[in-house]
């Protein structure tokens, strides 16, 4: 409600109080409560809540000599449901609900029903797994304040500190953005805080822009891409991914010369002579055969190319992947790419994974 909050103020000086309620008009005002229309998420719900419950004090402090019953409270906000599935909550119990003694129950009810017990877990998992990846800059930081505000009410254990952000959104941007920030003559990445990273980020990225960076292609469109077949004089194997072994799985497969696709090794009576690359599989497993699907180096678009970029993330622990710590592109034309590019084959397999 416009002008709530000098109501309030001014309610608390004992002169103006009394000649308020001496004046107060015959007619109340209207108690408006905001509309919740979603999403179902706990951000949203404590939010709207919390509103509800601002709105009801703010009313409180222009109207007082009129009092409004908890259980009018509770119907009015019921009133404002407006996204399905509360909605329908609420027409299906809202004699209950309108029962109920406090509006502290009310709001308890709504919660325990609509945010799901693992709520807080669920958002941490959510925060970790956003990455700049094919994103803008803008887009990137959008999307990781979404994600660090979803926990802001979820408790010690929970909450995104400025710290924790700050080397989130710097190791999980965008590889070559972040070599280019680093390269910045005296960069001191201790002393920025969250909001000054932000900007140097963002206007480091804006130059990239603008020198002709462009975005790279995710391998996985440009392979669905329709594309008139070429010649096929420089061919390339791309086939199934191995399944993901430890460390000491991969090399007991390996001193015995065994599969890393079908897990046999030549002791097994159903071995079949093969390298992983052209692996039968193994029907008593359900482990599919792992045929090939020749790709040319010939079918990418004139000018573009294939590279490995390495993410400098500090997170990678899987050093049994020849791969651990790149990611591939293909480059548009005109494209100049710092000294952490690596031309060549992004095959997955590696020529000692054969097995």
């Amino acid at each position: 409600m416009s002008g709530s909050e000098p109501c309030a103020s001014l309610m608390q000086n004992p002169v103006v109080a009394a000649s308020v309620a001496s004046e107060v008009p015959s007619k109340m005002s209207k108690l408006d409560l905001p509309a919740f229309s979603g999403p179902i998420e706990h951000a949203t719900i404590d939010a709207w809540l919390g509103r509800c419950e601002d709105k009801y004090l703010a009313w409180s402090a222009c109207n007082p000599v009129y009092a409004m019953s908890q259980q009018l409270l509770i119907v009015l906000a019921g009133l404002q449901l407006e996204e399905p599935s509360a909605r329908l909550w609420w027409n299906q119990n809202r004699d209950v609900l309108k029962q109920l003694a406090t509006w502290e129950e009310f709001a308890l009810r709504f919660k325990d029903h609509f945010i799901p017990s693992g709520w807080r877990l669920d958002a941490l998992a959510r925060f970790y797994d956003v990455s700049q990846d094919f994103d803008t800059f803008r887009s990137f930081v959008t999307s990781l304040q979404a994600a660090r505000n979803m926990l802001g009410s979820a408790g010690d254990g929970y909450a995104i500190s400025d710290s924790v952000f700050k080397n989130h959104l710097f190791f999980f941007a965008n590889p070559v953005l972040q070599l280019r920030v680093r390269a910045i003559q005296n960069f001191s990445y201790e002393d920025l805080k969250v909001d000054e990273l932000i900007n140097v980020m963002a206007t480091t990225w804006s130059s990239l822009v603008a020198e002709g960076f462009t975005m790279p292609v995710p391998k996985s469109m440009l392979k669905s891409a329709s594309i008139a077949p070429m010649s096929n004089t420089h061919a390339l194997n791309s086939t199934y991914p191995l399944p993901d072994l430890t460390y000491a799985e991969r090399e007991a497969l390996r001193s015995v010369g065994g599969c890393f696709h079908c897990h046999l090794s030549p002791s097994d009576p159903a071995w079949k002579s093969h390298v992983a690359r052209e692996c039968p599989g193994d029907e008593r497993h359900n482990i599919p055969p792992r045929a090939p699907h020749p790709i040319t180096e010939d079918t990418l678009p004139e000018g573009y190319r294939e590279v490995l970029i390495s993410h400098g993330n500090p997170g990678v622990t899987d050093f049994s992947n020849p791969n651990a710590g790149t990611i591939t592109v293909i480059l548009p034309p005109g494209v100049v790419m710092p000294s952490c590019v690596l031309e060549g084959d992004s095959d997955s397999d590696e020529d000692d994974d054969d097995y």
